[in-house]
């Protein structure tokens, strides 16, 4: 359906506004078009295991061995991990990059589509830096 965005319905402006119905409300889909988890028990699982990453990260930043940045991606469900080694400045290049997909549980690695759990993850970033 089109309408004018105008008072009074001018088409003659040249402005138009188009409005679609919110498919999204009934269907809620991923970018990929996979179904969206409506169920918090359902997410669970896979939040507790973020969080568990998250922490461990955090730790793993404190000990200055390397430095790891991290994002949520909410509207992909994907969460980025940037590993550097020792503490980081702007000259220095990453020596590993994670990105894991949060949508189900378990938890997946997007580049080699296996599981990941915190401790094998935390594991192989120690691995990296040695």
């Amino acid at each position: 359906m089109i309408r004018s965005s105008v008072p009074g319905g001018n088409p003659k402006s040249g402005r138009l506004l188009i409005y679609l119905p919110n498919i999204m409300s009934y269907h809620p889909l991923w970018p990929d078009f996979t179904l969206r988890h409506d169920d918090p028990a359902a997410l669970a699982v896979p939040t507790q295991e973020l969080l568990k990453i998250i922490r461990a990260l955090m730790t793993l930043n404190q000990t200055g061995t390397c430095t790891a940045f991290y994002e949520y991606y909410a509207h992909v469900g994907i969460f980025e991990i940037t590993l550097f080694e020792g503490r980081w400045n702007y000259r220095k290049k990453p020596i590993a990059r994670y990105n894991i997909d949060c949508r189900n549980d378990p938890l997946l690695d997007e580049d080699t589509q296996m599981p990941v759990n915190a401790e094998r993850l935390i594991e192989n970033m120690i691995l990296q830096v040695q």
